[in-house]
């Protein structure tokens, strides 16, 4: 890049691009990704080149989805499909619904997410070539396919979103592309059979992600592998190696800012462990104070509801009454998100 620099601008940009797409894996959301992304994005915009102004879209668009910047995500992702709608190839829109499905269910629209990611879904489409595993970093499809498992499970349809997930992932094997198995396994496999409650399957994700991250050097998807360890150690009645397993995790820096999402991790925990984890009721807070923050509202309801439990299982003065209201911020947020409004 340093030779390349104002003398060889195209050179340049695909330098910068390249760099972008491989820190988000090997380093997770880092400041280096704005500026490579940002440096290749304006170049293609000098050069007039679209490709790379898809590739360097995305890669901002991703960054924002890691660190949390919902709303800044969705206006990549407009911006990402707008561009792709004067393109021929209609698999550049197709990668546009996908982003767009994405930042709308991380903002808790789940209607609007559903609708974009099913058309995705809908589109007949050959396996993903390699120029589009470079530009978009996942096969479009699969990468749909497990927030549509989540949504599914959000939507209260825990044996479709089951399913799904079980599908996304045999999508992905197929593409014989890391990247591309190692989001269903994070994304959805993992924390759906979790939740669902089949600890067997959460099991063998968490191995097959595990598997994937130290094959290719993903520390990304390692954090969440080893967060998912902790899950199941605390499932199991490890409460005191789960929590570490969960707090070391969050802690790695390749899981910088993924904090909210594996802080879902340690809202489940306290979900069914009030009584063992002390510090159970501040982490819920700080949650519900993050998600407000970053507009990351997929989760909030969810938040809610352990927040009520927790309070019922103190049982301070006036402690129904509170677990009362939570309870009914949680069926608010939710109806909200089921319907689009906000």
């Amino acid at each position: 890049m340093a030779a390349a620099a104002g003398r060889d601008a195209r050179r340049e940009m695909q330098l910068n691009a390249a760099l972008a797409a491989s820190l988000k894996y090997s380093r997770g959301a880092v400041a280096e990704i704005e500026a490579s992304g940002t440096k290749a994005l304006q170049i293609a915009e000098s050069c007039d080149d679209i490709e790379h102004q898809l590739r360097s879209l995305w890669h901002l668009w991703s960054l924002r989805i890691s660190s949390g910047q919902h709303r800044a995500a969705l206006t990549m992702a407009e911006r990402f499909q707008a561009l792709a709608a004067k393109r021929s190839d209609s698999s550049d829109r197709v990668s546009g619904e996908r982003m767009l499905g994405v930042s709308r269910y991380y903002l808790g629209d789940l209607l609007n997410a559903r609708r974009h990611l099913e058309r995705v879904l809908a589109y007949d489409v050959t396996p993903a070539r390699t120029w589009q595993f470079v530009r978009v970093q996942v096969d479009p499809r699969a990468g749909a396919r497990a927030f549509h498992s989540r949504i599914l499970w959000l939507q209260g349809l825990p044996d479709q979103a089951m399913r799904s997930a079980e599908s996304s992932v045999a999508e992905a094997r197929a593409t014989h592309h890391a990247a591309s198995l190692g989001l269903p396994l994070a994304a959805a496999a993992c924390p759906i059979a979790l939740w669902f409650g089949d600890l067997a399957a959460a099991e063998r994700y968490v191995d097959m992600l595990l598997d994937q991250s130290t094959t290719h050097g993903l520390a990304r998807w390692s954090s969440f592998g080893r967060c998912y360890q902790g899950l199941i150690a605390i499932r199991r009645g490890d409460v005191t190696t789960g929590l570490r397993l969960l707090r070391d995790a969050s802690d790695e820096p390749a899981a910088a800012g993924s904090a909210t999402r594996l802080s879902a991790s340690l809202i489940s925990a306290a979900s069914r462990h009030a009584g063992q984890i002390a510090d159970g009721l501040p982490a819920i807070e700080e949650a519900i104070v993050r998600s407000e923050f970053t507009e990351e509202r997929w989760l909030i309801a969810e938040v809610l509801r352990v927040k009520g439990e927790i309070l019922l299982w103190r049982g301070a003065p006036g402690a129904a009454a509170e677990a009362e209201s939570q309870l009914c911020r949680a069926g608010n947020a939710q109806h909200n998100a089921d319907t689009g409004r906000h």
